[in-house]
């Protein structure tokens, strides 16, 4: 039997959220809260259920990153992966993770956070990279997303999609939030903040 290891990645391998913090690395702290203070009636709406999750975010990231070079991104999400985003990893979500690996688990990585900031650390700790994927046209960032936000019953979709109904294994799954609901319920052995 084969045996699948499923991670969320913000809250659950990380201490934070890596969306705000990525958009901080690259613009930096003052155009940061600048950005924040001009689209606060956006999140707002957000916060009052008025706007919906994907749509805060793509105002969000088009705010900041919109007609920004799709290279361009993915060479500071190699920046971030390099330089800031080790000091959020958890330790047990390492140790966790190293755990699996000593045993051949395949892993995922499945996390609403978008491509740009989570690649190349996917990569270079040896996961399959479920997540929100942003809509490129002419090689730049729209400021939206391609498809829908990679949250909740998404999460869970994306994962099957890849999976082999004939396969048989067996399922971990880590998650800390509602946002981790469905593949926690999925799983054969879940694990609702087990990291922390």
């Amino acid at each position: 039997m084969n045996t699948i290891a499923v991670f969320d990645f913000d809250g659950t391998i990380t201490c934070k959220d890596t969306m705000t913090d990525f958009i901080r690395f690259v613009k930096g702290s003052f155009a940061f809260c600048v950005g924040l203070c001009w689209i606060s009636p956006y999140l707002a709406a957000y916060l009052l259920k008025i706007l919906s999750r994907q749509r805060a975010k793509e105002i969000l990231l088009s705010h900041f990153f919109k007609d920004t070079p799709e290279v361009e991104l993915y060479e500071w999400g190699k920046k971030y992966a390099q330089t800031r985003l080790p000091q959020f990893i958890r330790p047990k979500a390492s140790e966790i993770i190293a755990k699996h690996k000593a045993y051949h688990h395949r892993l995922y990585l499945v996390t609403a956070s978008l491509t740009f900031w989570t690649k190349a650390w996917a990569e270079e700790n040896g996961f399959i990279l479920i997540a929100s994927e942003p809509e490129i046209k002419d090689g730049r960032f729209t400021g939206k997303l391609n498809g829908k936000n990679c949250y909740g019953q998404q999460k869970l979709n994306r994962l099957l999609a890849l999976l082999t109904p004939e396969e048989n294994y067996r399922s971990f799954v880590y998650g800390d939030s509602q946002g981790d609901t469905e593949l926690l319920r999925w799983a054969d052995v879940p694990f609702y903040r087990g990291l922390e």
